[in-house]
């Protein structure tokens, strides 16, 4: 009952071949090149210039109404202690949905939010080009609102998702309004 030799078991191993398997290129590497969704520069630039684009848009919608307000104002006889509606309930609509928004787009996935609330507001934005009195451009501007509160967190999300961590993706949110 003596004490028992396990066999020795010899590995041979190729040390270049080892080092090259677990030397991955570093996230500063990753982060510059273009990621592989896109298939040309191109492509990479439309998709941020679209992105980028609606949410200006959006910004747009509600700081410049402000500016054609008197107009609509003397036309649809808007009175003058309701002149703020029009202006400010696309914003308050907004701001109230812009989390629930943005959780069901982490839910559904960022682009059919983004293209559903894409389309809501362009829908939305025609009516209210048609609006024959006061409560109806105030109802159509809550409604874009609705779709300017998909637009924004679902255009951030998209972002995030097409790029590594690295300078392309700061220099990419950087740009973003």
């Amino acid at each position: 009952m003596g004490q028992e030799q396990s066999p020795e078991v010899v590995v041979v191993v190729d040390v270049a071949q080892c080092e090259a398997a677990t030397t991955d290129p570093p996230v500063e590497t990753l982060g510059r090149k273009r990621p592989a969704i896109f298939p040309s520069a191109m492509a990479e630039v439309l998709f941020c210039f679209s992105i980028m684009q609606s949410a200006l848009m959006a910004d747009y919608f509600v700081s410049g109404f402000s500016t054609v307000l008197p107009a609509l104002s003397l036309s649809l006889d808007i009175p003058e202690d309701a002149r703020t509606w029009p202006s400010s309930v696309l914003s308050l609509v907004a701001g109230a949905l812009l989390l629930p928004l943005g959780r069901l787009a982490d839910m559904y996935g960022g682009s059919v939010v983004f293209n559903a609330g894409f389309v809501w507001f362009t829908v939305w934005g025609l009516v209210a080009g048609f609006s024959t009195n006061a409560t109806m451009l105030v109802v159509c501007r809550a409604m874009e609102g609705l779709g300017t509160a998909c637009i924004m967190p679902s255009g951030i999300t998209l972002l995030g998702k097409a790029y590594r961590p690295g300078p392309r993706k700061n220099f990419v949110f950087a740009l973003a309004p």
